[in-house]
């Protein structure tokens, strides 16, 4: 590896300023979640607790989720960050209601990230999902995903309110 290389690896090595908005979400969290399974259904509410720490060097955010949903005890975990190659930022989503690891990407204007997420539904068939998060203060943070329904249209499916 040339000096050069080596000297262009070890810039995007470094967090950024990108990294900061990823920061800003470390702590323990208390989440009040309402989602809803189509359009003008009847919203389900469940409660729980996220845990976010910045990892390997603070390049990284790692989160944790554990609550409960109106089906049982519900567990996944997330793990964000900015690719400073590509220039956006990239996320990892998995959990206890099944198998598949959803990738995100996106990016960020203000205290607004907006990610998106294609991946095959458990029909077979393709499928996107968005997810915006809000950073409204230091102690309060939204997330919102938009799926697709059952005719395909695009519709608010999820929104989370974490408070500390």
């Amino acid at each position: 590896m040339s000096e050069e290389q080596m000297a262009a690896w070890m810039e995007v090595a470094t967090p950024s300023q990108e990294h900061k908005y990823l920061e800003r979400m470390v702590g323990t969290w208390k989440a009040r979640t309402t989602f809803w399974m189509e359009p003008n259904s009847e919203p389900q509410s469940s409660e729980g607790t996220m845990t976010c720490d910045m990892i390997l060097g603070g390049r990284f955010l790692q989160s944790s989720y554990e609550g409960q949903t109106p089906w049982g005890p519900f567990a996944g975990m997330a793990i964000d960050g900015y690719d400073r190659i590509r220039n956006k930022y990239t996320g990892v989503w998995m959990d206890s209601m099944g198998t598949i690891m959803m990738a995100f990407e996106g990016e960020c204007s203000g205290d607004v990230r907006t990610m998106r997420c294609d991946f095959i539904d458990p029909l077979g068939k393709p499928n996107t999902m968005k997810a915006i998060t809000t950073i409204i203060s230091d102690n309060e943070y939204t997330y919102e995903t938009w799926g697709q329904a059952s005719n395909g249209e695009m519709f608010k499916n999820m929104a989370i309110s974490y408070t500390r």
